[in-house]
């Protein structure tokens, strides 16, 4: 089956159903195919996924509960924090404007900030919307 062009569709109805198809009972998929697949899952949940989403959750626990020792439990601190959000694109860079990024930037003209990309804000938009007692 593997020669057998394949173009995974995922659509969402008004009554919440999720709609799959990817042309066949059995298909092995290739990561790439698989990425595509999943990510079209999510945004007809309207779930934000992305590898950098998941990749960020598995390194703030691995920094959490390092590896080979389960019943350690350590602080993950904010600058950590920060850089596993870069490396995995929940934040990006940018130059700080001359009057400061915001009301509370203590940065100045030409520093470097960071500020939500795309995909971290939708996954600040569905915490918000997901909070308990929201």
């Amino acid at each position: 089956m593997s020669g057998y062009p394949m173009k995974p569709q995922v659509s969402r109805e008004p009554n919440g159903n999720i709609n799959v198809f990817v042309g066949g009972a059995y298909q092995c998929l290739p990561h790439e195919k698989a990425m595509v697949l999943l990510q079209q899952l999510a945004e007809a949940l309207r779930l934000p996924f992305t590898e950098g989403i998941a990749q960020f959750a598995g390194r703030v626990l691995v920094a959490h509960r390092p590896p080979g020792q389960p019943d350690m439990v350590s602080d993950v601190d904010g600058g950590t924090l920060q850089e596993l959000a870069l490396e995995c694109g929940l934040i990006e860079p940018f130059v700080c404007p001359l009057n400061g990024c915001c009301e509370v930037c203590v940065c100045e003209a030409d520093d470097r900030c960071y500020r939500l990309s795309a995909v971290g804000r939708s996954v600040v938009e569905l915490a918000e919307s997901t909070e308990v007692g929201a």
